[in-house]
């Protein structure tokens, strides 16, 4: 087991720019299922022509990526499979006036052959929340509790805490109607957000950058600062630095995760387009303007919608 330590800048940003998508997984009473095939508990990753290594080693660093953190634990069968085991705050949330908030603690397993990746079922571990300590009306105090939400009263994942008896607390009945839709949708949402980015990130070629290497006088050389959007925490706080040798490193802190990376690799301009390369080699797309770098996509497009002006660093 080992603990994730660093990260690329682009996958943290991946899962906020692609589009919804058609569901992967479907949550039912007795766990996640394929959503167009419900005898079978897994979902196919097809990358034609890619080789068993190169798909296990981009797989791979996408996930330490996207779900790094202090608590996020990894194992691996190098070239064949690998699984994640985390704890995500507050991602599950409650249908109602109450819109009370669960953390939730998963575990995935991915398999990898020439030409697919499998995602193995979601595991739903625990999902708690936290009541804080009180006072009642006789001054008795009521020491704080960790209030449980069950996915069903017979679901019995890896490493579940048993359902315990309260019957409010569980997103499936007995017959198996669903109790709460917005915790449904929360678990759903999060696991097939995360498998949408993976199917983008891997079939996404990574061509060899076109441009040169900056000289001394590079325009762009300097420090550019800001906060890039991210799917699954407050934003990114990012510290970019050009330096004349070509190469570049970027500081990354994930708000409201405790976490912070750093990433290095080796620049390259033309037409007015950055392309960084990272040491794994994977790409990020700037445009670059005069005071500041405009994050691209990785079709070297302009970000479009709501967010837009946000994928902006400005020079310091």
């Amino acid at each position: 087991m080992k603990v994730i330590k660093r990260i690329g800048l682009v996958f943290g940003l991946l899962w906020a720019l692609v589009p919804a998508a058609q569901a992967q997984f479907r949550l039912t009473a007795e766990g996640f299922v394929n959503a167009e095939d419900a005898t079978r508990r897994d979902y196919v990753i097809e990358v034609a022509g890619a080789d068993r290594a190169t798909l296990f080693r981009r797989a791979l660093f996408f996930a330490q990526a996207q779900f790094a953190a202090p608590d996020a634990r990894f194992s691996e069968l190098p070239d064949e499979a690998f699984a994640v085991s985390g704890v995500v705050r507050d991602r599950v949330v409650l249908s109602g006036l109450s819109g009370q908030a669960f953390d939730l603690v998963f575990r995935m397993r991915f398999e990898v052959r020439d030409g697919a990746v499998t995602v193995c079922e979601p595991v739903v571990e625990t999902m708690y929340r936290w009541v804080e300590q009180s006072a009642t009306a006789s001054n008795a105090v009521v020491p704080a509790s960790r209030v449980l939400l069950f996915v069903s009263r017979d679901y019995r994942g890896v490493n579940v805490t048993p359902w315990q008896g309260n019957s409010s607390n569980v997103i499936f009945t007995p017959r198996g109607d669903v109790r709460n839709e917005g915790a449904k949708a929360s678990l759903e949402t999060f696991f097939n957000g995360f498998v949408a980015a993976l199917e983008v990130y891997l079939k996404t070629e990574l061509p060899t950058p076109e441009g040169v290497a900056f000289t001394a006088g590079a325009d762009c050389v300097g420090t550019y600062v800001g906060t890039l959007p991210a799917a699954d925490c407050e934003g990114i706080r990012t510290r970019l630095e050009i330096r004349r040798d070509g190469r570049y490193t970027c500081a990354m802190e994930y708000l409201g995760r405790d976490a912070t990376f750093t990433e290095q690799g080796t620049c390259a301009v033309r037409d007015g387009v950055m392309t960084l390369t990272a040491e794994e080699g994977s790409h990020l797309y700037f445009q670059v303007e005069e005071g500041r770098m405009v994050l691209l996509d990785q079709d070297r497009r302009s970000v479009t919608g709501p967010l837009a002006a946000m994928y902006v660093l400005n020079k310091e």
